[in-house]
């Protein structure tokens, strides 16, 4: 019995395998793990895709099922599918290929991974920009000021990143931080574009953005709101 999901990466907002997998490992019941943790289950299941290996591939679990993403290439690849307990594929091409090694490979296809929520309140309220986000303390006073006078609102985050920062960490710590403020009435946008940030701005009923220690006279994010 699987008793793990196991991912080589472990963001689910820069990979979509482990967004796959921590939703697959919700399914099951079972926690999503590391690769290298895979080791301390009986038998978990890997999910991988292995052009992500870009460094050396992690040891294998003593026992494991593994479910595959992609097509495998080099001989370690394969080392991982004949070594499985039982192997499971994307589709059916990957299937086709990896049944002239192991003839009981099963499709077992991956469904949507989106678990977004569509709706908005009757207050809607944007907040998009670098550093703003990370004020924390602004955000926690406005969602009492929303909760008395707008009872009904979303709060809409756009992750923008800057330049040198590192993407994966900083877009979790913004969206962990408003989650934790706003709960459930946070709707995260991701990182938008231009055109998808106009059609925000035109549908919202606020702009929230904070600055310490002041907003300046030649912020961008001021003037487009």
């Amino acid at each position: 019995m699987i008793d793990a999901v196991a991912s080589y990466h472990s963001n689910p907002l820069c990979c979509g395998v482990t967004k796959f997998g921590i939703a697959l490992a919700k399914r099951l019941d079972v926690p999503h793990v590391s690769m290298k943790d895979a080791k301390d289950y009986t038998c978990p299941l890997v999910s991988v895709k292995f052009s992500e290996w870009t460094t050396k591939p992690p040891m294998r679990p003593r026992a494991y099922q593994l479910f595959v993403h992609d097509l495998p290439a080099a001989a370690n690849d394969w080392q991982w599918i004949i070594r499985a307990t039982q192997v499971y594929a994307a589709n059916g091409v990957i299937a086709d290929t990896i049944r002239v090694r192991r003839k009981d490979v099963q499709t077992a296809w991956c469904p949507s991974t989106v678990e977004g929520c569509a709706t908005r309140g009757t207050y809607r309220v944007l907040a998009f920009g670098m550093s703003n986000k990370l004020q924390l303390a602004h955000y926690r006073k406005l969602k009492e000021t929303l909760d008395a006078e707008h009872p009904g609102y979303t709060m809409s985050l756009s992750t923008a990143v800057h330049e040198g920062n590192p993407w994966d960490a900083a877009m979790t710590a913004s969206i962990e931080g408003m989650r934790a403020i706003f709960g459930d009435q946070l709707r995260v946008l991701g990182y938008l574009g231009d055109d998808a940030l106009a059609a925000e701005l035109q549908a919202c009923d606020a702009v929230a953005c904070f600055y310490e220690p002041a907003f300046r006279q030649n912020n961008t994010s001021g003037w487009t709101a």
